[in-house]
């Protein structure tokens, strides 16, 4: 499949630059809970096409959380190696 390199934006293309900037900024920094079954569905899809074994989909209460169990598992790992 051949590559279509876009060098130029059209106007209307120009014009809608700020329309999606707008949007994925709202989105990056929303605090609403995400659906979690929606989510997953999402996940299991793109590696259903990828030649990748499906991971196992773990969902935390807040980033903080998720970074302790992260350091917790990395602990544990480096404890097995000495």
């Amino acid at each position: 499949m051949p590559r279509h390199i876009i060098t130029e934006l059209t106007e209307e293309q120009e014009a809608m630059i700020a329309i999606y900037r707008d949007k994925w900024r709202r989105i990056a920094i929303s605090t609403e809970p995400i659906n979690h079954e929606k989510v997953a569905a999402v996940i299991k899809a793109a590696y259903a096409v990828s030649n990748y074994p499906e991971p196992e989909i773990l969902f935390y209460s807040n980033p903080m959380i998720a970074i302790q169990k992260v350091l917790a598992v990395v602990s544990k790992m480096a404890n097995r190696r000495r």
